[in-house]
């Protein structure tokens, strides 16, 4: 059954979505006061990267359930958001 699946990858989107949105608040890297060509990453950085990452897979799980019965056609605001993704 597609429909369960979809709706488990929408609240998934809808998760990650919420969690990029939080960890672009905080600062990714930190500049050296004495040499600023000198950063270091934070820890935010790389867990902001998971979200993005963990996001976009799902994205692109979505895209494969609709297209894979074509059951969006191809001038849908959703199929137009997914092609983004694809």
């Amino acid at each position: 059954e597609q429909k369960p699946i979809a709706y488990s990858v929408l609240k998934d989107i809808e998760y990650w979505d919420k969690k990029v949105a939080d960890l672009q608040r905080y600062e990714t890297c930190q500049v050296d006061p004495k040499n600023p060509l000198r950063q270091r990453k934070l820890p935010a950085h790389d867990m902001l990267r998971e979200a993005q990452r963990m996001k976009l897979d799902a994205m692109r799980t979505l895209t494969q359930i609709f297209n894979k019965d074509k059951v969006l056609s191809d001038d849908s605001p959703l199929a137009k958001m997914l092609e983004e993704y694809a």
